[in-house]
């Protein structure tokens, strides 16, 4: 300080550009309160430089009263305040969450001549949005228009953004209705992502097919991105008209579909069954390749819309590009054609999965078991159960559950009871369905003897008044659904009922 106040002696006006370079220097390292005893002790006058720094530099610190004091000490005094001081007092009164007053601030500097440019005021608006205030940053926009000011991409972006991530997407389509598009300016095509995706979020799925049309209307075309989230958004809702109308557009302004379209709609739920292969041909053979669990997905979601001849083409693309099948995947489609009858078909994958060391496990067997079941086919159920057995695969809840049902629907109660013996050794005991199907079943006396056995066996005693209403089909029924439900169904009932 004695140095600047020697400077000052020396030369007035060297001695104020000293000060106001320590000034900025202080204000610069966010040392403001330096600053502010610095500038009431300043050794020189100070001149319109060294008040536009500390009114920063108090804005900086959020002493905007002070501020707005030195300004008003400013034109008493003559100096011209900085646009960039006006810029830092609007902004300060934004954070203080005072965004009204800033507005009218601004307003008044219009009245008066005085033109903040387009980057400060986007600044303010962007600081408005951020506190939630797009209503005032709107408000500011329309007023400002009408004293010449001419927003651009990045003032009507700021506001988009700000209504989207207060949840507002209804008032951010309104604005972009209202404001953006009659403008005339033109915003960068992925502005748009955001506002799709926050009408999706809040289920304004009719105005995103709205908004859509109007950009193509306005000759904007999203990029792909963009037409992605459009996609997905979409596909989720089951809108599979609008799906297919946003994939011919893609293709007719030659934007080519990449993982993430393919993503979005196997993520989704379109139920239409006859739309399925036509949405997922062009991957077929293509260079877009998807993750494992994409792969799974999407063949679960043909099994369960009987597409068994379109999944079995996606198996081939799957392991085209490098993603070996897992077990689930593998059991998922066993469970596909055991439910379509193709049980011949199904049969192979025990030899495919074995090639592509994925060895079947109980639920393999189990699913290929309800189907010869369900199909009268018992020898082979026999001969399977055997091989099953043969190759150490532990038999389940599940599988126990099958045969019982079909030897006690042939009464063989002696089968019943060997059987018996069989789940006790693994720890599977029977539960009131099982016990009440072959209550049903079984004769009078064949059923008294597996019911003196089951309580000798595992401690239940049976009372058949306690079953009713329960289910009487077996565990199976589940089978053959999405690629993960079949496998960790039936390994879900198995250590539940060791448990018991």
């Amino acid at each position: 300080m004695d140095l600047l106040k020697k400077a000052s002696e020396e030369s007035p006006a060297y001695g104020t550009a000293a000060c106001n370079a320590v000034l900025d220097h202080l204000v610069k390292m966010a040392r403001i309160d330096e600053a502010w005893h610095m500038f009431q002790e300043l050794p020189a006058d100070p001149d319109a430089t060294s008040y536009n720094i500390i009114v920063k530099g108090l804005c900086m610190k959020r002493k905007i009263e002070k501020a707005q004091e030195l300004v008003s000490e400013m034109a008493a005094r003559a100096f011209t305040p900085s646009l960039e001081t006006y810029a830092w007092i609007a902004k300060g009164l934004t954070r203080l969450g005072k965004a009204k007053k800033a507005c009218d601030f601004l307003l008044d500097l219009r009245r008066k001549g005085i033109a903040i440019d387009s980057a400060a005021v986007n600044e303010i608006i962007d600081v408005m949005c951020s506190r939630k205030k797009e209503d005032v940053g709107r408000e500011l926009l329309k007023e400002m228009n009408g004293h010449g000011y001419h927003p651009d991409a990045c003032t009507y972006t700021a506001i988009i953004n700000g209504f989207c991530k207060s949840n507002r997407s209804l008032a951010a389509l309104d604005f972009v209705m209202e404001d953006v598009l009659v403008s005339g300016c033109v915003l960068d095509i992925t502005d748009w992502s955001l506002l799709f995706k926050c009408l999706y979020d809040e289920g304004c799925l009719d105005e995103m097919v709205k908004l859509y049309d109007i950009l193509l209307e306005n000759k904007v075309v999203p990029n792909k991105a963009t037409f992605n989230i459009i996609i997905s958004s979409f596909s989720k809702a089951g809108r599979v008209h609008d799906v297919k109308r946003v994939l011919d557009d893609m293709y007719r302004n030659d934007i080519i579909p990449n993982t993430k379209t393919y993503e979005g709609l196997i993520d989704g739920d379109i139920e239409d069954i006859s739309c399925k292969v036509e949405l997922f041909e062009p991957l077929i053979g293509s260079d877009i390749v998807l993750t494992a669990e994409k792969y799974q997905l999407l063949i679960g979601g043909l099994i369960k819309s009987g597409e068994m001849a379109f999944a079995m083409r996606v198996l081939h693309e799957m392991k085209r590009n490098g993603c070996p099948p897992d077990k689930d995947t593998y059991n998922a489609l066993v469970g596909g054609l055991c439910n379509t009858n193709m049980l011949s078909e199904a049969m192979e994958f025990i030899q495919i999965m074995k090639d592509n060391e994925c060895t079947a496990d109980a639920a393999t067997y189990t699913m290929l078991l309800h189907g010869f079941w369900k199909a009268g086919q018992i020898d082979k159920l026999k001969s399977l159960y055997m091989e099953m057995k043969k190759n150490d695969i532990s038999p389940d809840a599940a599988t126990f559950n099958i045969l019982l049902e079909v030897f006690s629907e042939s009464k063989k109660a002696q089968e019943v009871l060997r059987l018996l013996d069989e789940m006790r050794l693994h720890g599977c005991p029977p539960n009131y369905s099982t016990l009440s199907s072959l209550h049903k079943k079984l004769g009078f006396r064949e059923f008294k003897k597996v019911k003196n056995h089951v309580k000798e066996l595992f401690g239940i005693v049976f009372m058949p008044e306690a079953s009713e209403g329960k289910e009487n089909e077996p565990d199976v029924k589940n089978f053959g659904l999405s690629f993960k439900q079949s496998a960790s169904r039936t390994a879900r009932k198995g250590k539940s009922s060791t448990k018991k």
